[in-house]
């Protein structure tokens, strides 16, 4: 069985509050989950800590079943203000020894407003289950390349385990039955440890409104997943096309954007006044921005700066001299900055950054910043370093994540196998990543290095690409020649 301390640090103006609700989740727990046969509560009012003592779960998945509950997420919702940092404890103890064995120790990211996780937990394997949405166009074979290198990858690490299930979804599905996303598939969604998608969307699919598939999937799909940080990697790789390869120190930045608000909030709804007014609404809540400037924070405390000088560094991107919810963005993002003097950040008006990309794109590590301007930047970010086939992404939230490449599904290629599937390749790494990170898995966070580094280095060697960044391989090939590098490491 599973021994669980959780160890709280309180803002100091939230005790009594978080002491009033972690008493309210104890009883919870106790009445809801049958695994957890007994939850202790101590609380030290001089350290401003809580203290949880989970006993007496029956394995890992019980634990993990526990964490994904309804009650517990709206407690982690409803305290997420409140904390300034949170630890996990787990100790696997056999009923046949007196002594408690503790074993490895690895840091994984939870819910926003929360820093960082250390599980211990015991050696065994561990199966994670993964939904995969292969899609639409050149989609699916973007995503039987993956599979390709991830089944090349985990034959040569012992230490967990893909379970890789494919669901139909997108355009060419609604075409054939009227649905794009059916409830079986976004229920396997929620219930997969990730979601691995490739592309979705044909032009001439579309719905009754006129409008494609794609955005109406995709935006239900994030909803219902609640990934509230859409994360896209703007990563300059030796050997990759780019007009600024030879120019400054290199390109390595991280482009963050609200994923569930901003002007997409309006998606779906909007106004237009006959054939003269149109209108959308841009939504920028609290939650919703602390969520996604949190998230920014945090991964700037994982990555090694910016490549100019090595500074870690958030960078609020908005327009908030113009507009009120801007301002308001910007506000929130600085008063988050205060939690993490650790990590330096400033503010960067939009129009202004879509230049200092081009110009000096060396000088940033994190970008945040609303939906919208996101959506745009993020392209500009992928051009940057070789096109939207290198341009891998993940849409993070507090249970639950969604990865995919930047790319659209090129029906006009689909099917002659010439597509580029590294930015989905990738993404996969982002995924690997992301489990190691969350669960503290020291095989995965490896993995995800040892994923980039091949592709890293099949670009580097340059013999095999596909006809999109200069080469005349197809996609088979380039999969093939992703799988053998595993064990040659590239300068990335």
């Amino acid at each position: 069985m599973f021994i669980v301390t959780v160890e709280f640090e309180i803002k100091p103006q939230y005790v009594a509050d978080f002491r009033q609700a972690m008493l309210k989740q104890a009883a919870d727990s106790l009445a809801l989950e049958p695994a957890c046969q007994q939850f202790d509560v101590c609380f030290d009012p001089e350290a401003e800590a809580m203290c949880v003592l989970y006993e007496r779960y029956d394995d890992r998945q019980a634990f993990d079943q526990h964490l994904r509950s309804d009650h517990f997420r709206r407690f982690d919702q409803t305290v997420a203000s409140w904390v300034i940092s949170k630890t996990v404890k787990l100790w696997e103890r056999h009923e046949q020894q007196s002594a408690q064995r503790a074993t490895q120790a690895e840091r994984f990211s939870t819910t926003p407003a929360i820093t960082s996780r250390t599980v211990t937990e015991s050696k065994q394997m561990r199966t994670y289950e993964i939904a995969l949405l292969p899609g639409d166009g050149i989609g699916p074979e973007c995503m039987q390349a993956t599979q390709v290198v991830l089944d090349a990858l985990t034959e040569t690490e012992p230490g967990f385990r893909l379970q890789l299930t494919a669901y139909e979804a997108g355009a060419s599905l609604y075409r054939d039955t009227g649905e794009a996303l059916p409830q079986n598939v976004l229920d396997a969604c929620l219930a997969a440890d990730a979601v691995l998608l490739s592309a979705i969307g044909l032009p001439d699919v579309r719905q009754a409104d006129g409008t494609e598939v794609q955005p109406t999937m995709m935006v239900g799909l994030r909803r219902a997943l609640d990934v509230h940080s859409a994360v896209r990697s703007v990563k300059l790789y030796p050997g990759a096309p780019c007009p600024l390869k030879d120019i400054g120190p290199g390109i390595d930045f991280v482009v963050i954007r609200e994923n569930l608000e901003g002007l997409f909030a309006s998606f779906g709804g909007g106004s237009r006044v006959g054939n003269e007014v149109a209108t959308d609404t841009m939504v920028v809540t609290r939650t919703g921005t602390s969520k996604v400037a949190d998230f920014a924070f945090r991964l700037a405390q994982r990555r090694n700066g910016r490549p100019s000088d090595g500074r870690q560094m958030v960078t609020c991107v908005d327009k908030a001299n113009v507009f009120r919810s801007m301002a308001f963005f910007r506000d929130i993002v600085q008063d988050v900055a205060g939690d993490y003097p650790d990590i330096d950040h400033d503010a960067v008006y939009v129009d202004a950054m879509s230049l200092y990309m081009v110009q000096r794109p060396w000088d940033f590590d994190v970008l945040v910043m609303e939906n919208q301007f996101g959506d745009i930047l993020s392209d500009l970010g992928a051009g940057l370093v070789g096109g939207l086939g290198l341009g891998p992404s993940g849409e993070i939230g507090d249970d639950h994540a969604l990865f995919q490449p930047s790319h659209g599904t090129a029906p006009q290629i689909a099917g002659k196998n010439v597509a580029n599937p590294m930015a989905t390749i990738l993404s996969a790494a982002m995924m690997l990543d992301w489990l190691g990170d969350r669960y503290g898995d020291q095989a995965c966070l490896e993995s995800a290095v040892r994923l980039e580094q091949a592709v890293a280095k099949v670009l580097q060697d340059g013999d095999v690409r596909t006809p999109d960044i200069g080469g005349s391989s197809s996609t088979t090939e380039v999969a093939h020649a992703i799988a053998k590098a595993f064990s040659v490491p590239a300068n990335i």
